[in-house]
């Protein structure tokens, strides 16, 4: 049954083509893109269908195009409500990591040999490929962590040649990630109990 608040929001939305805002009453307040090869075949990210831990995406458009073989990259909103954002260069953040850094045995700079820690790997954009044999062992460990911490998504920074340090926006639950644009009614959309992102 649709709500009053809802059918105007409909109504605004026939009239204005004002999705986000309908977005956002449904609590998918915030706006991301995905680069995906596959797009049109692609309507879940289920841990099951997905190669990474949690659903890579980020905030800068041109970084997913890239990922998408530089054809358009999709618009998402998400819903998250606790976010470990690392990409702030804070004391608490800091600290979050060198305790979770504490698992592994050693931190070593790749490129110079000496040693170092989780901190300045993970600043430095180094962490995605830390093991050198994508594996990305590290990198995956770290979403598991944010996400055991009870955060719903966390922001990483991550490294691409061509535009060096960038956010990697990871959601961990497929139902919290909904495409911005779909051929579904629009009160169909932003079902919180499908992992369909068309939905």
């Amino acid at each position: 049954m649709i709500k009053l608040k809802d059918l105007l929001l409909l109504e605004d939305i026939s009239n204005n083509s004002n999705i986000k805002n309908y977005a956002k009453s449904k609590g998918y307040t915030h706006e991301t893109y995905r680069g995906d090869i596959d797009a049109n075949n692609i309507f879940s990210y289920t841990k099951r269908e997905r190669r990474e831990y949690g659903i890579f995406t980020t905030p800068i458009k041109e970084i997913a195009a890239a990922y998408s073989r530089n054809k358009e990259p999709r618009k998402f909103y998400v819903k998250a409500n606790k976010i470990l954002n690392l990409m702030k260069d804070s004391m608490e953040n800091m600290k979050w990591v060198q305790k979770w850094g504490e698992s592994f045995d050693e931190w070593v700079d790749r490129q110079s040999g000496e040693k170092t820690d989780a901190w300045s790997v993970l600043s430095g954009g180094q962490m995605f490929d830390y093991e050198g044999d994508w594996s990305s062992e590290r990198w995956m460990d770290i979403q598991m962590t944010a996400e055991n911490n009870g955060y719903d998504a966390v922001i990483l920074p991550d490294y691409d040649n061509s535009f060096g340090i960038f956010p990697s926006f990871v959601i961990f639950d497929e139902h919290n990630i909904k495409l911005a644009e779909s051929d579904i009614p629009i009160e169909h959309r932003f079902n919180k109990l499908l992992d369909d992102i068309r939905y």
